[in-house]
């Protein structure tokens, strides 16, 4: 296996507990905890979007090759209509009307009229089909069991194929798909 991500001893408020852990390519990678643990800090952290207090990260894969989806995918919209939020995620007409396809939506409804499920796909399948790094801030919110199931699926394919990912969860059957896993 090849390492793509090292944490060593990440702090990221004084609060917190230091965690270590390394992702190599195709891991499904777990962080695991409560409300409140720090676990979107940790991905915050990880992406330069938050200063941690103390501790080393190591990226082993070009940045451009990572695809994040936050906790809340609203925040993340900045188009008019569908089609041109998920080509600023693919950057590809064929993936973008594929995708829109796929999810049964009018490419030419605003973003903001889609349900958080909708939301929440369009991000996280734009990324799995055009990044090699898919880092995921509780992605099975707002899914109902029969689309949770489908993304899981859809996790597992990918991460077969050689792509990583990266996902917080705070309800223990979430876990399961992981093969590995850190418990904050």
């Amino acid at each position: 296996m090849s390492k793509i991500l090292e944490v060593i001893k990440l702090q990221t408020l004084d609060y917190m507990q230091e965690v270590s852990f390394s992702i190599d390519i195709g891991d499904i990678f777990c962080i695991f905890g409560n409300n409140g643990s720090g676990k979107s800090l940790i991905i915050k952290s990880i992406c330069n979007i938050f200063q941690y207090k103390s501790g080393n990260i190591h990226h082993y894969l070009d940045r451009s090759l990572y695809g994040i989806c936050m906790q809340f995918p609203e925040h993340l919209l900045f188009k008019d209509t569908v089609y041109e939020e998920v080509m600023l995620i693919t950057n590809s007409h064929d993936i973008s009307l594929s995708l829109i396809n796929e999810l049964q939506i009018n490419k030419d409804l605003s973003p903001f009229y889609l349900s958080d499920g909708q939301k929440r796909l369009l991000f996280l399948y734009g990324i799995l089909y055009t990044k090699d790094f898919i880092i995921l801030d509780e992605p099975f919110v707002s899914l109902d069991k029969s689309t949770k199931l489908q993304v899981i699926n859809r996790l597992k394919q990918y991460s077969s194929i050689g792509k990583t990912i990266l996902y917080t969860a705070n309800r223990k059957e979430d876990t399961l798909i992981s093969n590995k896993m850190i418990n904050i």
